[in-house]
């Protein structure tokens, strides 16, 4: 959705700016195409009053030779006497008009016209000048002065039609510059649209692509996401219900035959199914490459065993061998995320075993101790059918044809997640005689000597634990009661406030899903109502961070994921300073 948002801010930028240079060559083109025009209009007025002026000189001359008809007629000739003066006089004022636009000096009299008025042999204007001077001092009885008046305003017209023309010429030139402009702003809002379609438009579209790219490759990939979980949910349904069966099976034959070895069965199903469980709450995470790392300290051999002791009986059993190749260099305590380490280990072999038909199955260690930065190599190696091409290049470890529910299916893809969260690499090769070699290589401390013993002084100390399920309540009361705990335990948080407001505790022991009253709102309660700052424990099989970081906020202290393990739990309470060694 962001990347989509992001993609329409981004075409509607272009596009504004597309239509904003658009406008602006438009509205610049129409402000001049109106001045030109204005420009024009102006031209053919001028060449109007000058062509006027041709009439106006012939109307006067008519008039002057009708009035010397009508001496016996006073009404008659005072009408056309008045009709010469109004011709002479817009003769005058017409003329004047002209000479003033050549004083503006705007570009309506070209060096013709200028010289046409003004200089030899025409000087328009002089003689329009005395032809406007006679006749307004004509005398209608001087039969003389009426014939050179009329030779006059013959040559006058003459010149007057010169003059028309010139103005037609400057007028036709300013049309011809016209015409230019036009063609100049369509070129350049062809170039303009050129420069759109290719900064603008062209960008946009590749934009517009790459962004449904995305968006088509981010539904490809949710689409597989989706089939994965699916795949996911039916695989775990299966792989969850063996370690349970083999739970049930061995706790049934112990119960019959109370045979110890029976229980120690039971005992490593429920570790597997645990690992699981787990298995599953990290696979929540995967979509949103979250995962937790913990760096703690164990001793590589000890681990190495743990992790390889429950595959010998099933590698037995297919007529493999399974062994470990460790220097005495390696017998060494390091830190490092053991949990996900010890996994990813485990999934190797798993996949090694079921894979191989027969052969061995190597895992090998090499510790590279360096003065800055230490690290470990694990190898698994077998001798099965290796694997294919196709797989080391793409890590698509999901065949959608292979129905056979062994393991989560999560396999290499998710063992590679893991070792990148851990600043690790894995790497895929091919044995040339025969089968595959996995290895990863992660950044480790090594520690110097033994761990020491630690020891725990809790005499005296309560604690109150808030845990509605009567089984985890049991399970944990013994584990607080073998490390020294005077335990009360109470269902829900509403009897935990009723108990605090009598009893005084060392610790309190909070689970957060229960009934009247959950352990969010007691933990507000203690804090806020009751005013405790008794350290609060959240015990809780929600491993969700926000849901943890919400506890934390109201109040709690700290937290720890069921099944409670003792190691943890110890950890917890010196950090919390509440028990000493």
């Amino acid at each position: 959705m962001r990347a989509m948002l992001k993609l329409i801010k981004a075409i509607r930028a272009r596009y504004f700016l597309a239509v904003l240079a658009m406008a602006l060559l438009v509205s610049m083109a129409t402000g001049f195409m109106q001045y030109l025009l204005y420009d024009k209009q102006q031209d053919a007025t001028v060449v109007n009053i000058a062509g006027m002026q041709r009439m106006l000189s012939q109307k006067v001359l008519l008039h002057a030779q009708r009035l010397t008809n009508l001496n016996n007629e006073p009404q008659a000739f005072q009408e056309v006497y008045s009709q010469l003066q109004s011709s002479i006089d817009r003769f005058a004022a017409n003329h004047d008009f002209l000479i003033s636009k050549s004083e503006q000096g705007n570009g309506f009299f070209s060096s013709e016209l200028n010289q046409w008025y003004f200089s030899s042999p025409v000087q328009l204007d002089l003689r329009s000048r005395d032809f406007i001077s006679r006749v307004r001092n004509l005398q209608l009885t001087d039969r003389i002065e009426l014939d050179d008046l009329y030779q006059l305003s013959q040559s006058l017209l003459i010149d007057l039609d010169g003059a028309v023309q010139l103005f037609e010429a400057q007028a036709n030139r300013g049309i011809i510059i016209l015409r230019y402009v036009e063609g100049g702003i369509w070129l350049l809002a062809m170039v303009l649209l050129i420069l759109e379609v290719k900064l603008i438009f062209r960008p946009m579209e590749i934009q517009v692509l790459t962004g449904i790219r995305e968006l088509e490759s981010q539904k490809k990939q949710t689409q597989q996401a989706l089939n994965m979980k699916s795949r996911f949910l039916a695989r775990a349904s299966h792989e969850l219900r063996t370690p349970l069966q083999s739970i049930l099976g061995y706790l049934e034959l112990f119960r019959k035959e109370h045979q110890a070895a029976h229980l120690e069965q039971a005992i490593t199903s429920a570790n597997q199914l645990n690992i699981l469980i787990n298995e599953m709450h990290d696979f929540s995470r995967w979509a949103n490459d979250k995962v937790s790392i913990q760096i703690s300290r164990a001793d590589l051999p000890t681990m190495i065993e743990t992790v390889v002791a429950p595959y010998r009986f099933a590698a037995q059993r297919k007529g493999l061998m399974l062994q470990v190749q460790m220097t005495e260099n390696e017998h060494k305590s390091i830190l490092c995320d053991h949990q996900h380490m010890a996994w990813v280990c485990s999934q190797l072999i798993d996949n090694a075993i079921k894979f191989s038909d027969s052969g061995t199955i190597t895992l090998t260690t090499q510790l590279h101790t360096q003065d800055a930065q230490s690290s470990l190599t694990i190898q698994v190696s077998d001798q099965g059918q290796g694997l294919p091409t196709e797989l080391i290049d793409s890590m698509s470890v999901h065949d959608d044809k292979n129905n056979h529910f062994q393991g989560m299916q999560l396999g290499l893809v998710r063992c590679q997640w893991l070792v990148n969260a851990m600043s690790g690499k894995l790497n895929f090769s091919n044995v040339p005689q025969g089968g595959a070699c996995i290895s990863f290589t992660i950044p480790v401390t090594v520690l110097d000597g033994k761990e020491t013993v630690q020891t725990l002084d809790v005499s005296g100390k309560k604690a109150l634990l808030v845990e509605d399920n009567v089984i985890n309540a049991v399970v944990i009361t013994k584990q607080l009661k073998t490390l020294g705990f005077d335990v009360a335990h109470v269902e829900h948080g509403k009897a935990a406030l009723q108990v605090l407001e009598t009893q005084a505790f060392d610790v309190i022991f909070m689970d957060l899903n229960m009934p009247h009253m959950d352990g969010y709102e007691a933990i507000e309660k203690i804090r806020n109502l009751l005013n405790l700052s008794t350290t609060v424990i959240v015990v809780t099989a929600n491993d969700e961070q926000q849901d943890l970081s919400r506890a934390i906020a109201l109040g709690g202290d700290a937290c720890v994921i069921k099944p409670l393990q003792q190691a943890e739990l110890i950890t917890v309470l010196k950090e919390l300073g509440v028990v000493t060694q």
